[in-house]
Order: structure tokens, then sequence, then C-alpha cells
């Protein structure tokens, strides 16, 4: 129960605290300037979880799978073990469903910009996408690539002693090539507690 409720104030936080548009698709990087030692102070590497909402007939629950994540100075961020489970939950398609199942849960990796240093750090994430390479489905193989609303809505955060952080991605659109299998979320104006995987760290 307490980290459910966590879980959702730090997400209705966040999107109320929405304040640029996000997209889907990949945009010129150019971080705003800023002492780089508040890069240097929360990088290392962290373990912790992924969160996310999962419903299974009429029961919602939050599940919780361990993840590793590493923050470097060059302000990337890598996450490994991000849950399959919780970036394709929407996902319509059965096969296509179980056939990213069987993969290993993928690495994410995204940029993330500083803006605000006055209560620990605040900073907004922008999550690259994830390819899966040779799934089958069926009897033929393809290629997909996920895309996350870029930057994430909601702002992700360090406590001031730069110990533990958190901060949310929010799957969008499931491609084959060039053209959509399942779009996962209309617009980041809309998002939802369900729309989101929330990464929670600790050194």
């Amino acid at each position: 129960m307490k980290s459910i409720k966590h879980f959702s104030m730090f997400l209705f936080a966040g999107i109320l605290s929405l304040t640029m548009a996000s997209c889907y698709y990949d945009e010129d990087k150019d971080p705003q300037k800023i002492n780089p030692i508040y890069y240097k102070q929360i990088s290392g590497n962290f373990t912790g979880s992924a969160k996310y909402y999962l419903t299974v007939g009429e029961e919602t629950n939050v599940q919780e799978k361990e993840v590793t994540t590493v923050i470097t100075a060059d302000s990337t961020i890598k996450v490994t073990g991000l849950p399959m489970e919780g970036i394709i939950k929407k996902l319509d398609n059965e096969d296509l469903k179980t056939a990213l199942l069987a993969q290993s849960n993928p690495v994410l990796t995204a940029r993330f910009l500083i803006y605000s240093v006055a209560n620990g750090i605040d900073f907004m994430v922008y999550p690259e996408n994830i390819e899966f390479k040779n799934v089958t489905v069926g009897e033929s193989v393809h290629d997909y690539k996920l895309a996350f609303i870029y930057p994430s809505p909601s702002t992700g955060y360090a406590n001031s002693s730069c110990t533990g952080f958190g901060f949310c991605v929010y799957p969008a659109v499931l491609y084959e090539g060039n053209e959509v299998i399942q779009q996962f979320v209309i617009s980041a104006s809309n998002v939802t507690l369900n729309d989101a995987v929330y990464i929670e760290c600790a050194r």
C-alpha cells in the first residue's frame, strides 16, 4: 500500500508539472547549460525497481521488478532489466505480445536535462527508442521499435544527497519498420497512472 501511494503521488505531481510539449520521435538534444558538478553528483551505479500497473480481470495491482541503473556525467541514464510486461502491457495483438515477452528484458537508454537544483535535482527525461530485432511471430521474423513520449511528461528527481532518484517513462507507439502497429497513448497531456513505468533506485 505504501508503494502504491508513493507511486500515485509521484505521478500525479509529475503530470501536473507538465510544462513542455512531448512527442513520439527523436528531436535535437541540446541540454541547457548548467554547472556540470550537478551531473557528476547524480552519476553512479544504482539498484532499485520498476513499477507499473497491471490489470488482470477486475483487479489492478502495482507490479515491481528489480532493475539496475547507471547514470553518467554526460547526461545518460541506462536502466537494465526494464520489465517487458510493463512496457507492452497494452498491446492488443496477443501473438506479438507473447513473442515479445519471450525476449530478454530490454535496456532503456535515456538522456536527462537538469533544470532545477533548488531542492535536490529536478530533471526532464528523454527516453530513446527500444529496438527488438529478429522477433519470430508465427512463422515469420520481424523487427520492431518502441517509442516513448519524448520528453517524459513527469519530472524526474534526485534527493539532495543524490543517493536516490525516480522518474517515469511512458511507452507510446510500437512500430514495425515505419508502420505503426499500435499507439498506446494519444498525447502527453492526457496520460494516466496506467500509462507509466516508474523507475526508482538508490545507491
